[in-house]
């Protein structure tokens, strides 16, 4: 049987307190990002999680370490919502909306964060290792999910067409063709079944 003395209990209470302002923190850049403040000064960010500016300092090495940690955080749950739950013998055109319906959803939901998140990547090694992974594990998850269909395929022309579908569903496509392009999204929607469906020559094409 083990005695718990004050003293434990103290340190045990201080350090679920720093925990607590540190994951207060993170989230305080994380939901700045969202909004699309590609750069908060350490104040606006104190303010937002409630605590000083002095706290935040002792949590982080300076506002760059902060912001390597909000985007692994931010970046763990883009991975956790990239997971598709397909059955066996789904059809192709049902696959296509899945993944489109996922990759639009992702974009509408955190278009913010990724414009912020390509900007930091330019001058930020470990974001840009967090971009890069993330992009090949899409491009993965495409290999995994059309499988079946690329199996009917060269070689070549397998790896091309899921190269393809990747840079289809990529947030800068359906960015430019949002912004650049002025579509609306069930036009961008639609405009992608049909070239998903082309690139895996499904019934519908």
């Amino acid at each position: 049987m083990s005695v718990t003395t004050t003293g434990d209990t103290s340190l045990d209470g201080r350090h679920r307190r720093a925990q607590a302002s540190r994951e207060a923190i993170v989230e305080a850049l994380v939901s700045l990002y969202a909004e699309g403040h590609a750069d908060p000064s350490g104040a606006e960010i104190a303010e937002r999680a409630g605590v000083s500016e002095r706290s935040l300092f002792r949590h982080f090495e300076d506002i760059d370490d902060l912001c390597r940690t909000a985007f692994v955080v931010q970046w763990k749950r883009l991975a956790d919502r990239t997971q598709l739950r397909i059955t066996e013998n789904t059809s192709t055109d049902v696959k296509i909306a899945a993944i489109i319906e996922q990759r639009v959803g992702l974009y509408l939901d955190m278009m913010n964060v990724m414009r912020i998140t390509r900007m930091h990547a330019v001058r930020n090694a470990t974001v840009m290792r967090h971009v890069q992974s993330s992009r090949k594990e899409m491009r993965k998850q495409l290999e995994r999910l059309f499988a079946d269909e690329c199996q009917h395929m060269e070689a070549e022309q397998a790896k091309s067409a899921v190269f393809t579908a990747n840079a289809l569903l990529a947030f800068e496509h359906v960015e430019q063709l949002r912004l650049d392009q002025g579509m609306p999204m069930s036009r961008i929607i639609s405009s992608l079944v049909t070239s998903l469906s082309t690139v895996f020559a499904t019934s519908s094409q």
